[in-house]
């Protein structure tokens, strides 16, 4: 590692490492690490001291456990922990005043601590597949927010504390067991909003207010239980409408003439299409 002082960027994923040696913080100009898919199992102290740190990923690393330490790396801008096994999270992750990518799905987080309000540089936030049944009201201070994946959590319902996500363009709610429409998207409150996931869930109505989501290109209500969508649909300029699993539900004749470019019936063959949500863009880190 010595003749490594001037390394900027290191990718050692998908190998064998159990461990990572204490003479790594000799590399102090290290900008990017990716040592997602090693089985540490845990991160010592080595790797929160590379303070010049923007991009960490140690997705799949079987951890356990992240250090308050984390909050030594006051430059990341990227951190991936997605796929561990974490059961909380430090408060000094969310002082990251530069944090703006921060995917923590599938773990198994109960909840995400008040401190989240100070990451007020969030862009991309992914905590589906996770067990969380509530957030913090303070995450109405991420303001910033563009990508929140809440899917596959015990939820219920949306929290009012999400209204504070105004510029929010991709939303997923799938499988979270929400009862109905969330009042929270009647409001007007997410004009940007391009994507909406709903799929597995127990939706009966889609009402008039989904007209409120003036921006929306795709709709997907796969396997809910629907009886009725409010002809104020046909307002939007929708590009991918499904409705693939609900079928108790007759199509309304309003939807044959809106101008879709996809569209999956309650009784399509969507078997592809029901992995996008986990394999689209988005959720995809940047290398």
């Amino acid at each position: 590692m010595f003749f490594l002082g001037n390394l900027c960027r290191l990718n050692a994923f998908h190998n064998r490492i159990s461990k990572i040696p204490s003479d790594f913080q000799r590399l102090m100009k290290l900008k990017e690490l990716n040592i997602s898919e090693n089985p540490l199992g845990a991160v010592g102290l080595t790797v929160f001291a590379l303070t010049n740190l923007t991009d960490l990923r140690m997705s799949r690393c079987e951890l356990k456990a992240i250090s308050q330490a984390v909050g030594n790396l006051r430059a990341l801008e990227v951190l991936d922990l997605s796929q561990n096994h974490l059961v909380d999270l430090p408060d000094s992750l969310f002082r990251l005043q530069h944090l703006y990518d921060c995917r923590l799905s599938d773990n198994a987080l109960t909840e995400l601590p008040s401190a989240i309000g100070f990451a007020t540089s969030l862009k991309v936030l992914t905590i589906h597949i996770n067990k969380i049944t509530t957030l913090p009201l303070s995450v109405s201070k991420l303001a910033l927010l563009s990508v929140a994946t809440f899917s596959r959590n015990m939820m219920g319902r949306l929290p009012a504390s999400v209204g504070g996500f105004a510029v929010l363009k991709v939303l997923t709610l799938s499988n979270v067991m929400l009862q109905e429409y969330p009042s929270i998207l009647r409001s007007g409150s997410f004009p940007l909003l391009t994507e909406l996931w709903m799929c597995h869930n127990f939706i009966e109505i889609i009402p008039s207010e989904i007209k409120k989501l003036v921006s929306l290109e795709q709709l997907w209500l796969n396997h809910n239980k629907l009886t009725y969508i409010h002809r104020d649909l046909r307002s939007l300029r929708l590009k991918i409408l499904s409705l693939h699993g609900n079928m108790e539900f007759e199509v309304p004749d309003f939807i044959g003439h809106m101008n879709l470019e996809i569209f999956f019936s309650v009784d399509d063959d969507v078997a592809n299409a029901e992995k996008a949500e986990n394999s689209v863009t988005f959720l995809k880190p940047s290398t």
